[in-house]
């Protein structure tokens, strides 16, 4: 199966608003969802008139972790709430559209490993599918214990909801074939699989 995925939907909000704090996508989530949608929906119109296939609109709650919004009045289930309904609403009712639940890495920079907390990654998993996300993105992650925590959690939340759980790893910039935390990414893909 192929699919595209729209991707950076807080770098385009910031691009688009000129602005350059961190949390200024997940704020708009909750602030100014119609800013939001507007880029999903651009995604989507560029995008109908080179591909016929499935396209996903990625839930804008990468930055939406305890860890990335801690000292702000931003509280990360509430972003991932917010983030999930605007996609959602972009995405119905065309069969193609599709909505990708993130599921983001929890450490303060996506690059340092972190200890992923496998209660909030199954809280975010719940509000992403009761809002309609039809597959959870673990996405960006540098640790194998991140991806396993992050699978667990997802698939504890969707017993009842059957849905697929994707992973993307974010690897060393030398070729080493290393995720950023220096684990081999063999071993995480070995890990993932169990």
């Amino acid at each position: 199966m192929l699919a595209l995925l729209d991707g950076g939907v807080g770098h385009c909000f910031k691009e688009r608003h000129g602005h350059s704090d961190f949390l200024g996508g997940a704020r708009a989530c909750v602030e100014a969802p119609e800013q939001i949608g507007t880029i999903h929906r651009a995604f989507y119109e560029s995008e109908q008139k080179h591909w016929a296939g499935l396209c996903y609109a990625t839930t804008n709650s990468f930055a939406a972790t305890p860890n990335h919004v801690r000292g702000s009045s931003l509280d990360p289930l509430q972003v991932a709430s917010a983030a999930a309904r605007i996609a959602a609403a972009e995405s119905r009712p065309s069969p193609q559209r599709k909505v990708a639940g993130c599921l983001p890495p929890l450490s303060r920079k996506c690059y340092a490993p972190s200890s992923p907390p496998f209660d909030f990654y199954r809280e975010v998993s719940e509000v992403l599918l009761e809002i309609g996300a039809d597959l959870l993105l673990a996405e960006t992650l540098c640790s194998t214990r991140e991806a396993v925590a992050a699978i667990a959690a997802a698939n504890d939340a969707t017993t009842k909801k059957k849905k697929n759980i994707w992973v993307c790893f974010t690897v060393a910039d030398d070729c080493s074939n290393r995720l950023r935390n220096g684990e081999p990414l063999v071993d995480a893909i070995r890990a993932i699989e169990r």
